[in-house]
């Protein structure tokens, strides 16, 4: 077990350092620390797996092959509101550009370049 958590100051320099990031990239760090879930967990995460308040992590998706319940702060739904704008915003481009948009951008939270999967790097 880890006894080390970030300081106030961390947290201050990772929140600003998220900035000078992707958008997407961002917001995937943003996430991490606000839920305090692990970087493939989020990044993998899918609009079906929220409901409201709680995001349910599947057990095939996570680490210990037990599903998890976490709660989301308002924080982390004001994130996830930014993120469903930028999908919309790239499935509409997606679209007017002539390419099949399915729903690549409405089944992942944090969709990557190759379709039909979400962001695989960080898991």
């Amino acid at each position: 077990p880890r006894n080390r958590v970030l300081t106030i100051s961390e947290i201050q320099h990772f929140w600003m350092a998220c900035d000078s990031l992707s958008p997407s990239m961002s917001r995937i760090f943003k996430l991490i620390l606000v839920t305090g879930q692990r970087p493939g967990e989020v990044a993998g995460m899918k609009w079906i797996e929220i409901k409201q308040d709680i995001w349910e992590i599947p057990a095939e998706r996570s680490k210990n092959h037990k599903s998890n319940k976490v709660p989301l702060s308002k924080l982390a739904k004001q994130i996830l509101a930014e993120v469903a704008l930028i999908n919309a915003e790239q499935k509409r481009r997606s679209r007017k550009d002539g390419e099949n948009a399915k729903e690549y951008y409405d089944r992942f939270v944090f969709p990557s370049g190759r379709r039909d999967q979400s962001v695989q790097w960080l898991g």
